[in-house]
């Protein structure tokens, strides 16, 4: 499912809700989606680490598609990295 999905499921009701905010689904999606060696900041769920993989991701095949310059890519991935 895509993050809108769950989005709109966990509108549904408070145990949807509750559901969609479990980071044990937020590590599988990591783990399923792009890692298997997730690099987590202290203090920082699994949730927001798939916000952020996912949005640089999308922005990295944007720039990718438009042929960005290699210096725009290098550091995205740079902060990927960080």
């Amino acid at each position: 499912a895509s993050p809108t999905t769950i989005g709109r499921f966990a509108q549904t009701s408070k145990k949807c809700y509750e559901l969609t905010h479990d980071d044990l689904l937020w590590k599988q999606r990591v783990l399923n989606e792009f890692t298997l060696f997730p690099r987590l900041k202290i203090g920082e769920t699994y949730k927001q680490y798939y916000k952020k993989i996912y949005t640089c991701h999308s922005y990295r095949s944007y720039l990718q598609k438009k042929s960005f310059k290699f210096s725009e890519l290098s550091l995205l991935n740079d902060f990927l990295n960080s």
